[in-house]
């Protein structure tokens, strides 16, 4: 054969070839194609978490759409008080806040650390608290505070302790130190010691076996309150952290003893009574909680949750923010409508931006649950998701007259 015909019998089986391959190329091709659209539909972002049949909210066609009215989805509200531990909390209050509706409380416990563990039976000539205001009031910034210093009878953890899991038989009845008067600014606010008492700490800075303990000191309020006011705590700069100073002898020579290192707790206290008629109502401090639940009589059991949408509308008349604290709200799934517990892993809301009166919470994965019986139908539960200080924000609840301001509950669903 020479080289021509070689060459030709190449070309020849190439073409053949090619031929051969070409309905195999597209076949795979085609192959490809399917495997591709298979894996992207059966990896689609599950917004719900439960992995059921989740329908893209964009995709509406075929769903059905509730909107909470009077017919269809009623919403119901429980307020409710829980005492937690307020150890976050940054400042020190204290004061009482009375209204019509009910007096606000609040009471810390400071116990100062770090003194010196040799002088014990020194004398202390004179010693008192030096605090500072740190500008934070509830309710009435030009009201009087007023309160007596009292000494701890037992040791606390400052970092369980609640406000009932204390008694007046955890501190002496016999007043240490009081205060009355009105700060404005940060200047020194003097508060006179009794000098025993701080002798007492010393001995026991040295041998905690004596008689005399440093359980830190109680300070309440007394009836010249009437408001609360924020102090300065140990988690501040060093210049505007409460100071225990003291004078002591010893040997004849005079020495001054400058503390600056401490701990401490607000406890703060209301009656339901301070919540306002026909509001779902959050308050940090105390805490007042709000326990959320939705009838679904309407909602037909098993079937898959496109979109569940809360709107909250704010009654600023009846909240208390700081300016520069955060606004948000938690939302957490209840687990036991009785002891009012919740699970952990909520969604928190805030204000929309343009709309400032207005909460949106995304409530997919819940009504999910709750449709297919993997979650008991209780509602959820919401509580301010700061825990500074006394912040409160009130929602318009389902009886309001303005029928714009009630809670709105959106749910697009599909049937399976």
């Amino acid at each position: 054969m020479n080289d021509f015909q070689i060459m030709i019998s190449k070309r020849t089986q190439y073409n053949y070839l090619q031929r051969s391959l070409k309905p195999l190329i597209l076949l795979t091709f085609l192959s490809l194609i399917t495997l591709s659209i298979v894996f992207v539909s059966g990896c689609k972002n599950d917004p719900n978490d439960l992995g059921i049949n989740f329908v893209n909210p964009n995709d509406t066609l075929g769903s059905l759409l509730l909107e909470s009215n009077a017919d269809t989805i009623r919403i119901t509200e429980n307020n409710v008080r829980v005492y937690n531990n307020n150890s976050s909390v940054s400042s020190l209050l204290v004061g009482s806040s009375p209204s019509a509706a009910g007096t606000y409380q609040a009471k810390s416990f400071l116990t100062f650390t770090g003194l010196p563990n040799n002088r014990a039976g020194e004398n202390v000539l004179s010693s008192y608290i030096r605090f500072k205001y740190n500008f934070y009031s509830y309710r009435d910034s030009a009201g009087p505070v007023s309160f007596n210093i009292y000494k701890v009878k037992r040791k606390l953890d400052y970092s369980t302790v609640t406000l009932d899991s204390v008694t007046s038989s955890d501190f002496e009845t016999t007043q240490i130190g009081t205060y009355t008067g009105n700060p404005t600014d940060v200047s020194d606010i003097i508060v006179n010691l009794d000098p025993n008492a701080v002798k007492d700490w010393i001995s026991y800075a040295a041998d905690t076996n004596s008689t005399g303990k440093n359980y830190g000191i109680y300070i309440s309020p007394n009836s010249g309150s009437t408001t609360i006011k924020g102090f300065y705590t140990s988690n501040d700069d060093i210049n505007f952290r409460p100071r225990l100073i003291a004078i002591v002898d010893s040997n004849g020579t005079h020495d001054t003893l400058n503390i600056s290192d401490s701990q401490y707790l607000s406890l703060t206290d209301a009656p339901l009574s301070v919540i306002p008629a026909n509001r779902i109502f959050v308050q940090s401090g105390i805490t007042f909680l709000s326990r959320v639940n939705f009838d679904f009589t309407k909602i037909p059991s098993n079937v898959i949750i496109n979109e569940a949408y809360l709107e909250l509308t704010i009654d600023p008349v009846n909240s208390v923010n700081l300016p520069f604290t955060s606004k948000s709200v938690f939302a957490d799934r209840v687990t036991d409508s009785v002891l009012v517990k919740a699970n952990a892993d909520g969604f928190s809301t805030f204000p929309v931006a343009g709309d400032t009166t207005k909460y949106y919470v995304r409530l997919n994965s819940y009504f999910q649950g709750w449709s297919t019986g993997i979650y008991p139908r209780e509602g959820i539960l919401l509580s301010m998701v700061s825990k500074s200080n006394l912040n409160s924000i009130a929602f318009y609840d389902q009886s309001d007259a303005d029928i714009n301001k009630r809670p709105k509950l959106r749910i697009r669903y599909t049937n399976r």
